[in-house]
């Protein structure tokens, strides 16, 4: 699918276990997952944004290949294998912002701006990772103006250098889950 001036809202529903994911490139087409892609690396730029990564636990978000946000699956961002679920990508000079139901800002799950945003992002496609993924209802609309509507709290988020948030590793998280456990 083509975003009309490199902006625009990919609307879909979607359902499968997990791993829903929606990439913004540079180029149409792809030939399997490509890592390290854009700016110099010979490949087209991309973002690629994962609804329910990590088992349907996490929502990630990459740059590149670089995962640059990842926070645990918000609510309203997770999916099932049992019923469609509708959600929306919205992309604007660098901004992406995340969501259910009809675009807008009373349903922004996510939103995140890339402080150095990639140039000439003009393909939109829907991918998973290693699941069966079912999508129906696909539309490409023209980008929804969220600029003066981000809601507090749900802003871009980021470390020192204002483009990682990176998740803890499995390690951390069966530690903590059993430390839970055992209290």
């Amino acid at each position: 699918f083509e975003l009309k001036s490199g902006r625009g809202c990919v609307v879909f529903e979607a359902r499968g276990g997990h791993d829903a994911t929606v990439i913004l490139r540079s180029e149409p087409g792809s030939k399997r997952y490509e890592y390290g892609a854009g700016e110099g690396g010979g490949r087209p730029s991309s973002y690629t944004i994962k609804l329910g990564s990590h088992r349907n636990g996490w929502f990630e978000l990459e740059r590149n290949g670089t995962t640059v946000f990842t926070t645990p699956s918000p609510p309203g961002l997770a999916l099932t294998a049992t019923e469609f679920s509708a959600f929306w990508v919205n992309y604007a000079d660098g901004a992406i912002a995340v969501g259910r139901n009809t675009p807008g800002r009373d349903n922004m799950v996510q939103h995140w701006q890339d402080p150095h945003p990639l140039e000439n992002i003009r393909n939109v496609g829907l991918s998973t990772w290693d699941n069966h993924m079912a999508y129906r209802n696909i539309e490409v609309l023209p980008a929804v103006d969220l600029s003066a509507e981000k809601r507090p709290g749900r802003d871009e988020r980021a470390n020192n250098d204002e483009t990682r948030h990176i998740s803890p590793s499995l390690l951390q998280i069966c530690a903590r889950t059993v430390a839970a456990h055992l209290h």
